[in-house]
């Protein structure tokens, strides 16, 4: 083996631990139950309900889910420091201007080295008014493996509409402008 491809095999490995990481996947020593079986193995083993898994508003203190509600969900994920996720919210704000009461709007944070008071400020910062989270390891995996692995990366800055019958349209282009948020919304009724 030559240097390069040494070198390129160990940047491998280090990218998939980071994005491991990332997502809160359990190492196998982690997740071993001491029944010789590994939490790779399981493909429950840290998984919630992430529709009705409770989530705290970081602006407000209420509770609140992804699921169960009666009008369209507009979920986005992010990450404070994320450029993209500044312009998504921006046409975010503008959509939620025309559809105040007729959506729930749900910024998850992914990024799992940014908290709360990251957020606040952020809050502060842009004066956004929907719900704002920190996305536990367990909502983000079941997020990725409902909708895309974009839903795990903050300058994928994608957009999930959910609609109340069950249905929903990824808008992942990284900066998805309101009309066409409305437009998947419109395609909920």
């Amino acid at each position: 083996m030559d240097y390069r491809r040494r070198d390129l095999l160990s940047l491998s490995a280090a990218g998939l631990a980071a994005v491991s990481g990332c997502l809160g996947i359990a190492s196998s020593d982690e997740g071993d139950g001491g029944d010789g079986e590994d939490a790779e193995d399981d493909p429950e083993v840290g998984r919630t309900d992430w529709r009705n898994e409770p989530l705290e508003d970081v602006r407000t203190g209420e509770t609140f889910t992804i699921g169960g509600h009666d009008v369209p969900v507009v979920l986005h994920s992010f990450a404070v420091w994320c450029g993209s996720c500044r312009t998504q919210q921006a046409h975010l704000a503008e959509f939620h201007e025309s559809y105040e009461g007729e959506v729930v709007g749900i910024d998850l944070n992914v990024d799992a080295n940014e908290g709360r008071e990251r957020i606040e400020e952020h809050l502060e910062a842009t004066g956004h008014d929907w719900y704002f989270a920190v996305s536990p390891p367990g909502v983000t995996r079941g997020i990725v493996d409902a909708f895309s692995p974009k839903l795990a990366s903050g300058p994928g800055s994608p957009v999930v509409v959910i609609c109340p019958n069950g249905g929903h349209e990824v808008l992942d282009d990284f900066s998805t402008p309101a009309a066409d948020v409305e437009a998947a919304v419109r395609g909920c009724r």
